[in-house]
Protein backbone atom coordinates (compact mmCIF):
# COMPACT_ATOMS: atom_id res chain seq x y z
CA UNK A 1 0.00 0.00 0.00
CA UNK A 2 3.14 1.83 -0.28
CA UNK A 3 1.68 3.84 -3.62
CA UNK A 4 -1.82 4.60 -1.41
CA UNK A 5 -0.01 6.38 0.95
CA UNK A 6 1.85 8.82 -1.69
CA UNK A 7 -1.76 9.44 -2.88
CA UNK A 8 -2.91 10.38 0.02
CA UNK A 9 0.03 12.34 0.82
CA UNK A 10 -0.45 13.99 -2.80
CA UNK A 11 -4.00 14.96 -2.25
CA UNK A 12 -3.18 16.31 1.03
CA UNK A 13 -0.80 18.51 -0.18
CA UNK A 14 -3.00 19.76 -3.33
CA UNK A 15 -5.83 20.58 -0.63
CA UNK A 16 -3.49 22.15 1.74
CA UNK A 17 -2.03 24.40 -1.32
CA UNK A 18 -5.57 25.66 -2.18
CA UNK A 19 -6.40 26.61 1.57
CA UNK A 20 -5.54 30.13 2.63
CA UNK A 21 -4.92 31.49 5.66
CA UNK A 22 -6.07 35.24 6.76
CA UNK A 23 -3.16 36.86 9.13
CA UNK A 24 -3.57 39.61 11.08
CA UNK A 25 -0.02 41.72 11.91
CA UNK A 26 -0.97 43.21 15.68
CA UNK A 27 1.71 45.86 15.02
CA UNK A 28 0.95 47.30 11.54
CA UNK A 29 -2.36 46.45 12.47
CA UNK A 30 -2.29 44.84 8.80
CA UNK A 31 -4.07 41.91 7.14
CA UNK A 32 -2.63 39.23 4.97
CA UNK A 33 -4.00 36.42 2.71
CA UNK A 34 -1.42 33.54 1.85
CA UNK A 35 -1.38 30.11 1.23
CA UNK A 36 -1.68 28.19 4.50
CA UNK A 37 1.26 25.79 3.72
CA UNK A 38 3.72 29.25 3.46
CA UNK A 39 2.02 29.99 6.55
CA UNK A 40 2.80 27.03 8.27
CA UNK A 41 6.67 27.16 6.83
CA UNK A 42 6.95 30.42 7.90
CA UNK A 43 5.39 29.64 10.90
CA UNK A 44 7.59 26.92 11.68
CA UNK A 45 10.83 28.45 10.30
CA UNK A 46 9.89 31.60 13.19
CA UNK A 47 9.52 29.07 16.19
CA UNK A 48 13.16 27.47 15.11
CA UNK A 49 15.03 30.66 14.93
CA UNK A 50 13.11 31.46 18.52
CA UNK A 51 12.00 34.78 16.61
CA UNK A 52 9.05 36.75 17.54
CA UNK A 53 5.79 37.59 15.31
CA UNK A 54 3.26 40.07 15.83
CA UNK A 55 0.98 37.63 12.67
CA UNK A 56 -2.01 35.90 13.97
CA UNK A 57 -3.94 33.58 11.93
CA UNK A 58 -7.52 34.61 12.38
CA UNK A 59 -8.87 32.66 9.75
CA UNK A 60 -8.74 29.65 7.07
CA UNK A 61 -10.56 28.95 3.77
CA UNK A 62 -10.64 29.79 0.23
CA UNK A 63 -8.59 32.88 -1.07
CA UNK A 64 -12.13 34.67 -1.43
CA UNK A 65 -13.55 33.25 2.02
CA UNK A 66 -10.27 34.89 3.56
CA UNK A 67 -10.93 38.06 1.72
CA UNK A 68 -14.45 38.16 2.89
CA UNK A 69 -13.52 37.67 6.53
CA UNK A 70 -10.93 40.48 5.78
CA UNK A 71 -13.93 42.73 4.85
CA UNK A 72 -15.98 41.75 7.58
CA UNK A 73 -13.18 42.58 10.58
CA UNK A 74 -12.14 45.53 8.47
CA UNK A 75 -14.16 47.61 10.38
CA UNK A 76 -12.65 46.41 13.97
CA UNK A 77 -9.38 47.34 12.38
CA UNK A 78 -10.27 50.66 11.31
CA UNK A 79 -11.62 51.16 14.59
CA UNK A 80 -8.18 50.24 16.23
CA UNK A 81 -6.25 52.59 14.03
CA UNK A 82 -8.27 55.48 15.13
CA UNK A 83 -7.85 54.85 19.09
CA UNK A 84 -4.31 54.20 18.01
CA UNK A 85 -3.83 58.00 16.90
CA UNK A 86 -5.52 59.29 19.56
CA UNK A 87 -2.89 57.71 21.75
CA UNK A 88 0.59 57.94 19.26
CA UNK A 89 3.32 60.42 20.84
CA UNK A 90 2.91 62.38 17.26
CA UNK A 91 -0.54 62.97 17.64
CA UNK A 92 -0.14 64.67 21.48
CA UNK A 93 2.99 66.14 21.38
CA UNK A 94 4.08 63.58 23.99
Amino acid sequence: MPGGIALVQSLLEHQMSEVFALLWNRDSNAFHVEPLERACTNGMRLFHSNVESGCRLLFTGTRDECLAKADELRPIREERDIVRSLYSPDQNGA
